[in-house]
């Protein structure tokens, strides 16, 4: 089952997102903001991300250099 995390701000969204992946048959990890969404990248490993590009704790910028820098963080397929 493809793994996607949702880092967004608002509860509303999130759990809207969430139901609709879920009955698509997608596992759905969420985070509140920047920085716990960088806590669920690294412990989740998720297929893909879906972020509010206006984060607080830590930008979403931010969020994706460190995800470029943090060998734990990629996932490598063959």
């Amino acid at each position: 089952m493809k793994k996607i995390l949702i880092i967004d701000e608002s509860a509303l969204f999130r759990e809207y997102l969430t139901s609709k992946l879920v009955e698509k048959g997608f596992e759905a990890v969420v985070a509140t903001n920047g920085l716990d969404g960088l806590v669920k990248l690294r412990g989740d490993l998720p297929d893909l991300i879906i972020m509010d590009f206006y984060l607080s704790r830590k930008s979403s910028l931010e969020l994706l250099q460190s995800k470029r820098i943090t060998p734990t963080s990629h996932r490598f397929r063959s």
